[in-house]
C-alpha cells in the first residue's frame, strides 16, 4: 500500500498565503453641480413688432459648475407694463426656447397654457421636456423668442409686453 499510494497517489503542495491587509478607500463624496443664471443681452432688440414675425424677448445666459447640468424646464414671464392690461395670447402665436440658432423648446402662447398671476397682467409659461445640457465650467445663452399672430384685433390697439426668465421656474439636474 506505500508503494502505491507513493506511485499514484500525490500529497497536495500548498502554497503559503500572506497576510491579507485591507487598505482603506478614500470616502465617495458626492459632487452636486450649481447652476447660475444672469441676464444677457438680446442680439437684435425690437420696439416694433410685426404680424406674423418672430423676434427675441428675452436672453439668459447659464453656467454650469461642478457637473454638467441639464435643464428639463424653463418659466417664463410675461407682464403687459404699458397699464392698458391685456392677453398675451391676442397678440402671440408661440413662445419658444433657442440655443443659438436651434431651437430646443416652444410653446403655445394660448389661454390653455397660460398660468396667471394677476388678471389680463402677469402670466406664466412654463416650457417642459427639455434636454438642454450646461456643460461643467461653460457658459450657455438660451434665448427666448415670441412669434406675433398674423393680425392683431384692431380693438386691441398696441401693447407693451415684458418677458422675463423665471430664475426660481427653472428645473434641472446635475
Amino acid at each position: 500500500r506505500a508503494k502505491l499510494n507513493a506511485l499514484y497517489c500525490v500529497t497536495p503542495t500548498t502554497t503559503p498565503t500572506g497576510t491579507v491587509t485591507p487598505t482603506a478607500t478614500p470616502p465617495i463624496t458626492a459632487a452636486y453641480g450649481t447652476l447660475s443664471v444672469q441676464s444677457y443681452p438680446v442680439s437684435n432688440p425690437q420696439t416694433n413688432l410685426y404680424a406674423g414675425n418672430t423676434y427675441e424677448t428675452v436672453a439668459a445666459q447659464y453656467k454650469a459648475t461642478g457637473s454638467d447640468i441639464t435643464i428639463k424646464k424653463v418659466a417664463i414671464k410675461v407682464t403687459d407694463i404699458d397699464g392698458a392690461d391685456s392677453f398675451p395670447w391676442l397678440y402671440f402665436t408661440t413662445i419658444s426656447l433657442w440655443d443659438g440658432a436651434t431651437k430646443i423648446g416652444e410653446i403655445s402662447a394660448s389661454q390653455a397654457n397660460a398660468i396667471e398671476g394677476t388678471f389680463a397682467k402677469i402670466y406664466t409659461y412654463n416650457i417642459a421636456g427639455l434636454n438642454w445640457v450646461v456643460p461643467n465650467g461653460q457658459n450657455k445663452v438660451l434665448t427666448v423668442k415670441a412669434t406675433v399672430v398674423n393680425a392683431i384685433p384692431y380693438s386691441e390697439g398696441t401693447e407693451t409686453f415684458q418677458f422675463t426668465v423665471l430664475k426660481d421656474g427653472l428645473v434641472h439636474t446635475d
